[in-house]
């Protein structure tokens, strides 16, 4: 029971983690979304900021409870003054904070690109935290932490732009132009995030399951998990691609008032690749809770 709480608090934790990062960092290279003046944004990263601030301290009772063996146990102030002597103790901790700023940025009066641009580096922090309370915090590897941190950011700004995108294209208001742009922008953006995590994969698995480990990795809960959860990357690839070389193509060039077959094509894809993502981090959180093949 407490390993499930773990883990829902876990995907909780992404899931909020990839809309505050991904939303302002999409309203930073779409610029002429961010000037249609739509509300949504600020209240769904507002949302997530809360979210994180009030899953933060209750994930860290739940971790407590899973090392000290109950959740009566993890109540006792030298249990829970013990973890927050670990580095995962301290990075919770840090994640709370960030999200109590993010909040103080969105609800003070600033420009709005500043206010974005405040959120999306408070946002990268909250995410980079994660990496602390995850595998690569426990083995002490700096290049595998920095390689979880990079990964983390890229998958955020990944499921966080699609968040943004089905926004756009099921909230609106918006306009055809305003679309294409970010439609565009999201094609480089996103190049560079697919790019950064299958390397980023790459230094992780290397880490975690070793050549050596790789023919056998069906064996074991983690392996098998891991090959779902990169099963399901590759379809969130496929999907990308059709949005990028087929779908987005297709409604560039689409005529006024022929848009509309396009934009519905869009919606069913962006919305199939936004909950692909969405059951991806649902992985990344049971993974966490699974001994890797190297430390078996």
């Amino acid at each position: 029971m407490i390993e499930l709480c773990v883990i829902v608090l876990r995907g909780v934790q992404y899931a909020a983690a990839a809309v505050a990062l991904g939303v302002p960092a999409f309203l930073l290279y779409s610029p002429a979304v961010d000037g249609l003046g739509l509300t949504w944004p600020r209240r769904a990263v507002l949302a997530a900021a809360s979210v994180l601030l009030i899953a933060a301290p209750a994930a860290f009772v739940a971790q407590t409870a899973m090392m000290a063996g109950s959740l009566e146990a993890a109540l006792n102030v030298d249990a829970l003054a013990a973890v927050l002597g670990l580095p995962l103790g301290a990075a919770i901790v840090a994640r709370g904070a960030g999200a109590a700023l993010l909040i103080l940025v969105l609800v003070m009066s600033m420009p709005g690109r500043t206010r974005w641009l405040a959120a999306a580096l408070l946002a990268a922090f909250v995410n980079a935290t994660f990496a602390w309370t995850g595998h690569a915090g426990a083995t002490g590897d700096l290049l595998h932490l920095a390689s979880d941190i990079v990964h983390l950011l890229a998958a955020s700004i990944w499921i966080g732009a699609l968040a943004a995108f089905a926004g756009l294209l099921f909230l609106g208001p918006r306009t055809d132009g305003a679309l294409a742009q970010a439609l565009a922008g999201f094609a480089r953006v996103g190049t560079l995030a697919v790019a950064l995590l299958v390397a980023t994969g790459l230094v992780n698995g290397l880490a975690l399951v070793g050549l050596g480990n790789i023919p056998s990795l069906g064996e074991t809960p983690y392996g098998r998990v891991l090959i779902a959860k990169l099963i399901l990357f590759v379809a969130m690839l496929a999907l990308a691609g059709a949005n990028r070389f087929r779908l987005t193509p297709a409604f560039v060039l689409a005529g006024e008032g022929k848009t509309e077959a396009p934009l519905r094509a869009l919606r069913v894809s962006i919305g199939a690749e936004f909950a692909a993502g969405l059951v991806l981090l649902v992985l990344v959180a049971i993974l966490g809770t699974l001994p890797p093949p190297v430390g078996l």
